[in-house]
């Protein structure tokens, strides 16, 4: 039984990512659920105990892995992203803590529930993603397209520039960050095509 089954589906408004890079290729995955995109292994901290906890232990029920060794890259930055949870407060977001796994072991064997074609990305293949996810945010793209091809998770873009993975303008930035804001959470049987921002077509 998974820990997430076991808990309230109320948002604790907090949240940890984990990048896995092996030889200049970071381990990521299409999320099986919206928020819709490819991302690195991430979750909510709740009865985890430490960021760091919660760290090991979403990176091994997403990707089977287990983290013996941890470097924070980023603690406490507070971001806009919504979750499929109620907010427990007025507002959606996350404050989030992301780290670096430095020892890992184990063999991948990625969580069918939560994950789809989990694989090692390049630097080439994480800009082109990035790439995807800057043009839906300017609306180039519609929601039935990304959720059909996603990008990388609007969440993931401004970390894997700041971390030296991609480069992004301000611009950019900016507006991936204004999709956290405007998008929303799909509800079971709903179309992806039909929720959250109005469609266009991609040009």
């Amino acid at each position: 039984m998974y820990v997430e089954e076991l808990i309230p589906a109320v948002c604790d408004h907090t949240s940890v990512g984990v990048l896995i890079n092996r030889d200049g290729q970071l381990l990521m995955f299409e999320r099986a659920t919206w928020p819709w995109g490819v991302a690195a292994p991430a979750g909510h901290i709740d009865q985890f105990g430490t960021p760091q906890q919660a760290a090991i232990t979403e990176a091994r029920q997403e990707t089977g892995l287990t983290i013996n060794r941890l470097a924070p890259l980023d603690v406490g930055r507070w971001r806009d992203n919504r979750c499929r949870r109620a907010p427990s407060g007025p507002s959606a977001g996350h404050r989030w803590s992301v780290f670096e796994a430095l020892e890992v072991s184990g063999e991948l064997s990625p969580s069918r529930r939560e994950t789809r074609n989990a694989r090692w990305v390049s630097r080439v293949e994480i800009a082109a993603l990035v790439r995807r996810t800057i043009a839906y945010a300017h609306g180039k793209v519609s929601d039935g397209q990304f959720a059909d091809r996603p990008g990388c998770e609007p969440v993931w873009v401004r970390w894997l520039h700041l971390f030296g993975w991609v480069y992004c303008t301000d611009a950019e930035l900016d507006a991936v960050e204004e999709l956290l804001r405007s998008s929303k959470p799909s509800r079971p049987g709903l179309d992806p095509g039909g929720l959250g921002r109005a469609d266009s077509e991609e040009r």
